[in-house]
């Protein structure tokens, strides 16, 4: 539902605005059952919420409709898209946060 997008969206500007680190957000849409039109309201109201120490968003189990707006979204909403990533598995997604931070000391 894409009030529960919406919800969780404020909930985690709230949250990362609480530190001073980078933060990554792990989305797990595994369950998901809000439709497109709907995610691309959330995807507007998350443009204008992406914070400096805002990393990573990672949609777990994202049908492939939204990888596709996603991937429109490259182009109306860049902000918010430059950090998204995709994962099949939240395990999958924690694997891809550490090879990120991983790259980051070494880098």
């Amino acid at each position: 539902m894409a009030a529960d997008f919406h919800t969780c969206i404020n909930d985690a500007y709230r949250m990362v605005n609480m530190v001073n680190h980078p933060v990554d957000i792990i989305v797990d849409m595994t369950k998901a059952t809000f439709i497109g039109t709907s995610f691309l309201s959330a995807q507007g109201n998350s443009e204008a919420k992406v914070q400096d120490n805002q990393r990573m968003a990672i949609l777990v189990g994202a049908p492939a409709f939204i990888r596709a707006l996603v991937n429109i979204g490259k182009k109306i909403a860049p902000k918010t898209t430059k950090n998204i990533h995709f994962a099949k598995t939240v395990d999958e997604a924690i694997i891809l946060i550490g090879k990120t931070f991983d790259a980051s000391v070494l880098g």
